[in-house]
């Protein structure tokens, strides 16, 4: 029977845990929820300890920024599928979604969709489909990929932990590296978390992600490689610059 490992990241935010808790608690599969704590105040550590769920791992201590938590949340893991729902972010309790972990391969991943608040108001959200072109869009940093959407092998992300030192987009080589070496379904029909923004990722400069994505390609490619992404690299910024434009409209009309 597959098992579901819920991993959150959180410090001082007990409000946005309390949120991801309510929405985990009642999920109808077998799950474990793996806090890993950077250091919160008393009033985080406190609420913890009241919970007295055997499903609920706890740890607390300094990390040295949020993906080597994640690894740490990683390591401790026995699931045999793995997602990060950090604090504030919500999983999806649906049929749908119960149907896919029940039913999907151990050495298989799985990418969905994400919902993700597009507005000033609680109800304004846009759902986030990932690319009809997933591999490639993400390889050339057209549009990131959601970790919040990608449910992991466990085998998977044990033996190829987070790169701690590549920063906000560790995620995003990750999730390319399961593209590659792993079978993953891929669904723009099923919604598995909703994501709250504030995080991270949404204070990097416009275009950060495609730039840090090219880089990466250039610095690992060979001769050859690195010639033919030059080449390209017109192309990208064309598809890019549309991509950004038509998101851009899609969250204008949705509030």
């Amino acid at each position: 029977m597959n098992r579901l490992s819920i991993i959150t990241v959180v410090k001082n935010d007990l409000l946005s845990l309390q949120l991801t808790f309510n929405s985990i608690r009642a999920l109808p599969f077998s799950y474990e929820w793996i806090v890993i704590d950077g250091g919160s105040d008393q009033e985080t550590l406190l609420w913890m300890r009241q919970l007295e769920a055997q499903h609920t791992y706890y740890l607390r201590e300094i990390d040295k920024n949020l993906y080597d938590a994640m690894n740490k949340g990683i390591q401790i893991a026995s699931g045999t599928h793995a997602v990060f729902i950090n604090a504030g972010d919500e999983i999806n309790n649906s049929p749908e979604l119960l149907k896919v972990i029940s039913n999907i391969p151990k050495e298989s991943g799985f990418i969905g969709s994400i919902k993700r608040n597009s507005g000033k108001f609680p109800e304004s959200y846009l759902v986030i489909k990932p690319s009809h072109f997933l591999k490639w869009t993400l390889q050339n940093g057209i549009r990131p990929a959601n970790h919040q959407a990608t449910i992991y092998p466990s085998k998977f992300v044990k033996y190829h932990p987070y790169d701690i030192e590549l920063g906000l987009f560790a995620d995003q080589v990750s999730i390319l590296e399961l593209l590659e070496t792993h079978p993953v379904i891929i669904s723009r029909k099923i919604v598995v978390s909703t994501f709250q923004n504030g995080g991270l990722g949404d204070n990097q400069y416009r275009g950060a992600f495609l730039w840090q994505m090219q880089r990466f390609n250039f610095q690992f490619g060979n001769k050859l490689e690195k010639f033919i992404l030059l080449l390209r690299l017109p192309v990208i910024l064309v598809v890019k610059v549309t991509s950004s434009l038509i998101i851009r409209v899609r969250i204008l009309l949705s509030r």
